[in-house]
Parts: structure tokens; sequence; C-alpha cells
């Protein structure tokens, strides 16, 4: 029979994990939005891309795109994933086992709360610097598509600071 509390520290080490891949993933493909958000300023036509996971090149817009959706996925995963970890540590009761799981170096076991805090709010800030560029495609005027990509980007990643800012791992000011 398995022991609930060794099944707690192992699922915290596996959010923890996954908390980390997604900050990972959202931060990768936020600073790649943000490079396809650039113009060309080579061979003076708008050349086509090819992102991970797409197996043909496609337009840079539609690369720019895919890759700020991806980014939104990933902040709102980081956000489930980051919950999760509240929710365990919370039930596994023991201060000294809690410690000990959250000894696993991640971001979201990381002691220093601003660690916790830049890794979740750097790719909203890169993905909204994407946004604001936009493309040479973009109307001057595409407020509206703009706001649409804020409108989901910062309730993810949002979501995602406070859930880490709310970690049940101990910090260096915490005194635990």
């Amino acid at each position: 029979m398995v022991d609930p509390q060794d099944l707690l520290v192992r699922n915290l080490i596996e959010a923890l994990s996954q908390l980390e891949r997604y900050t990972v993933l959202g931060l990768g493909s936020s600073i790649s939005a943000l490079v396809l958000s650039r113009p060309v300023r080579y061979g003076g036509t708008d050349m086509s891309v090819t992102v991970p996971g797409t197996f043909v090149a496609i337009d840079r817009e539609l690369a720019r795109t895919l890759l700020l959706a991806f980014c939104v996925l990933m902040g709102a995963m980081g956000s489930y994933a980051a919950t999760s970890v509240n929710a365990i540590g919370a039930g596994l009761g023991s201060p000294a086992l809690l410690a000990a799981a959250c000894s696993y170096p991640t971001v979201g076991s990381s002691p220093y709360v601003g660690v916790r805090f830049i890794a979740a709010l750097l790719p909203l800030v890169l993905a909204g610097l994407a946004v604001i560029r936009g493309s040479t495609t973009e109307a001057a005027g595409s407020w509206r598509s703009k706001l649409l990509w804020f409108s989901v980007l910062v309730p993810s990643y949002g979501a995602t600071a406070l859930a880490l800012q709310a970690s049940p791992c101990p910090t260096l000011w915490s005194g635990t």
C-alpha cells in the first residue's frame, strides 16, 4: 500500500516540474514571437519561417500568432500547475516534509520571491512587446487585436504570478 504522504510529495515534485516546463516554454515562445515582430531588413521580401511543431514553412505573421497563442496556453497551464502546487503543499501538513519536497530546484520552489515573480511575468512582458510592436502587415489602428491579445495574456500570466507568490514552499523571508 502506498503511503499518502509519499504520494503527495511525489505529486508536489511533479507539479513543480510541470510548472517549470510551462514557464520555460512560455518564455521561449514569447521571445520567438518578439523576434518575429521585427520587420525584415534583408532581401526586401517577407520570409517564411518554420515553427517547431510545424512541418512546413509558414508566413511570419502566422508564426507570430501561433507562438503568441502557445504562450497564452503555457501561461494558463502554468497557472493550473502553480495552483496544484499550492493545494498539494497545503495538504502535506508537515512543515519538515514540505521543506524537503520544496528542495527540488525549480522556479516554483525558489527561495527567492523575485525569481518566482520574474519567471511568471517575463513571458507576459515579452509577449506584450511582441503584440505592441505588431507586424509589418498590421494596420496602424489595429488596437482591437492588441486589446484581444492582452485580454488573454494578462489573466493567464497574472494568475500564474499570484499562485506563485502564494506558494507553500518556504522563502528566505518566511523563516522556515
